[in-house]
């Protein structure tokens, strides 16, 4: 997700979701800062909608991020989101 040219993103709420039998990380993070916004580190901790505060930078962009995911899993990410 990007922000509008000239703003910050204020992520509100996050929740990510794994269907994986094998295990795997995901994250949500700023993109230039790499500062993670919430993670996950396996499908059974998956699944719970989280409420925060956290505020980017001017133009930071909001990334999903997986790792170690086989091939045919999935992860969903959900970011609720203001613009500043």
């Amino acid at each position: 997700m990007t922000p509008t040219a000239g703003k910050k993103a204020i992520v509100r709420d996050v929740c990510i979701t794994m269907e994986t039998a094998t295990g795997g990380e995901a994250d949500v993070r700023f993109g230039t800062s790499l500062k993670v916004i919430h993670k996950v580190y396996r499908g059974d901790h998956s699944g719970s909608f989280i409420p925060m505060n956290s505020k980017g930078a001017v133009d930071e962009v909001v990334k999903g991020v997986a790792v170690n995911i086989a091939g045919g899993q999935k992860v969903f990410f959900i970011v609720n989101y203001l613009e500043e």
